[in-house]
């Protein structure tokens, strides 16, 4: 299984560079889709529902305080995603690469497992709860049979 800096390596060497915000909410979107399309985790990573979105804090933690972009993601290699998996983070970068910075913020802020996550604490918390992985699997593997 590879590690979320193996796919932010990807998903960076995908789009070039990227915000930082938007390099968490893709990797969230990996994840979530992962999740619902093939039954199991891209990785073993948590996810945090913070005010702004959604947070994988070992990817925070290596991105230093007000950098506007990322262009390169030394910590890990696309190269340990197997070839269905790169594919899937490719279709996903290609798929949101549609919104813009807002309406991906927005799109993460009325998602099922985030509002779920930060149910009861005030929108000015800026304490996270996990989203956890069932939580995850239990929206989109229904949203992903609607469909």
């Amino acid at each position: 299984m590879p590690s979320v800096d193996d796919v932010a390596s990807d998903v960076v060497l995908l789009t070039g560079q990227l915000p930082p915000n938007r390099l968490q909410r893709l990797l969230y979107y990996c994840q979530v889709w992962h999740l619902a399309w093939f039954g199991d985790t891209l990785f073993p990573e948590i996810i945090v529902a913070n005010p702004s979105g959604p947070v994988i804090p070992s990817i925070r933690a290596r991105i230093p305080r007000y950098t506007p972009l990322v262009a390169s993601w030394p910590y890990g290699s696309k190269y340990r995603l197997t070839w269905k998996q790169h594919a899937m983070v490719s279709e996903i970068v290609y798929a949101y690469d549609a919104f813009d910075q807002f309406q991906l913020a927005m799109l993460c802020q009325h998602d099922g497992p985030w509002l779920a996550a930060r149910r009861g604490l005030d929108a000015s918390d800026t304490v996270g709860r996990i989203i956890t992985v069932d939580l995850m699997y239990q929206c989109y593997c229904n949203y992903d049979q609607a469909v």
